[in-house]
């Protein structure tokens, strides 16, 4: 007799909303206000340090808009050097064959050679 009370109990609820099988937002009329303001603060934030960024980016002349919109600059003109370009660091270097090199920090420089691996650095005084 349990059985069948709980049988027919959970029945009608399956042939009703179910709501245990829809979106939890459509079972919901309206968000709470309060969610609904902290979602839009967030958002808020979000986009003011997004445009903070993107105003240090222009500033420091990374962004590729800082480059179209200088004015009395012609188009070619480019205001830092690229990654890629060679930097002279050491140009008394003993000749040896060179694999790679590659800046370390503010002032080292790395160089795999045939003969070794060497770390070149520039003592501040």
């Amino acid at each position: 007799m349990l059985i069948k009370d709980l049988y027919s109990e959970h029945m009608t609820d399956a042939r009703m909303t179910m709501l245990n099988r829809r979106a939890f937002s459509d079972v919901l009329a309206d968000t709470p206000r309060h969610s609904r303001l902290k979602e839009d603060s967030r958002q808020i934030e979000f986009v003011r340090i997004g445009q903070a960024l993107k105003l240090e980016a222009i500033v420091r002349g990374d962004a590729p808009t800082s480059l179209a919109s200088a004015g009395g600059v012609s188009p070619g003109v480019v205001f830092k050097r690229s990654p890629w370009e060679a930097n002279c660091f050491y140009p008394v270097f003993p000749a040896q064959a060179v694999t790679a090199a590659d800046s370390w920090g503010e002032n080292r420089l790395i160089v795999a050679a045939e003969e070794g691996t060497y770390i070149m650095a520039t003592l501040i005084v």
